[in-house]
């Protein structure tokens, strides 16, 4: 269980890492997109995109009749307004679960190391325990040394893993 949920962690770490990495792509290739459309287009290509399509519904009434031009212009805003808003509280649910990510990372990591710290001292313990067996003259059988090095081999690997 203990390398699966290494194994897991891991995995995650590595999926998290992609996702970042390719949030940061996708905001680059907008921005280069962005930026190649203002220069072909002229600044306001995203407004006169969406004012083209409402002139060509009008037709000459638009030049006559400035206030239902100014309404749509109202309408893109608070269009516009109510998408940041929306940019705005997705932002602040990432933040949030990030955070919620951090503290949990933060736990684990927490309890990772008290898991190996009191493994280290029943280590020590244990070693203390052979030693003293070993002085002894006590003879340890075959199955229990096996044991014993089968424990010893996870351990390691489980240190390692850490």
């Amino acid at each position: 269980l203990v390398h699966l949920v290494l194994s897991q962690d891991h995995t995650i770490r590595q999926q998290v890492q992609r996702i970042m990495e390719l949030d940061r792509e996708i905001e680059r290739f907008e921005a280069r997109t962005h930026f190649d459309r203002m220069k072909m287009h002229g600044v306001n290509y995203v407004q006169e995109t969406y004012m083209v399509g409402t002139a060509s519904d009008k037709g000459s009434a638009s030049d006559s009749n400035p206030p239902s031009d100014q309404s749509s212009q109202e309408e893109l805003f608070a269009d516009y307004a109510q998408k940041c808003d929306e940019v705005l509280l997705l932002q602040e649910q990432i933040s949030r679960q990030e955070e919620a990510m951090e503290q949990i990372t933060v736990q684990i990591q927490e309890e990772l190391n008290k898991r190996w710290m009191e493994r280290r001292q029943e280590e020590l313990s244990s070693k203390e325990q052979e030693s003293s067996l070993s002085d002894s003259g006590a003879d340890q059988g075959g199955d229990e040394s096996q044991l014993l090095f089968e424990q010893e081999q996870v351990k390691t690997e489980l240190s390692a893993s850490l």
